[in-house]
């Protein structure tokens, strides 16, 4: 489900939970079913936060609880794709305007003399001198 890249789902736990819970979909986004246990070992979110992002895809439409989860069975979901493209951030406009320097600066600067510029002027020694 490449719409899950392009949705603004609000958090970037939730990215990652609908991004992760789509690698157990069948081609219609349906047959979702992996335990709180795996996606938190999964996604390395905390079982909390799992728990409060999955009520926040289901309250947000991303997905639809198809059979509720039992004691020994996980909650199927199925995850919408229409939804998902309601969801969809706008395109950004092709940047126009680049970015750093355009033109170099001039060798040489109206006004200071040629001592008061910095760098090194016939340093054949290096900052050290004779201390070596």
């Amino acid at each position: 489900m490449r719409a899950i890249r392009g949705a603004d789902l609000g958090t970037p736990a939730r990215t990652l939970l609908a991004l992760n819970l789509a690698t157990y979909a069948d081609r219609d986004g349906g047959s979702i079913r992996p335990g709180v246990g795996r996606l938190t070992a999964d996604t390395a979110l905390g079982v909390r936060t799992v728990h409060r992002e999955l009520r926040e895809l289901v309250r947000l439409r991303v997905l639809v609880v198809v059979a509720p989860g039992t004691p020994t069975s996980a909650t199927t979901y199925a995850m919408s794709a229409a939804r998902l493209a309601e969801l969809a951030r706008p395109e950004r406009p092709a940047r126009t305007r680049r970015r750093g320097a355009t033109v170099a600066p001039p060798a040489t600067v109206a006004g200071v003399p040629e001592r008061a510029r910095r760098g090194a002027r016939d340093d054949t020694q290096g900052c050290h001198g004779g201390t070596l």
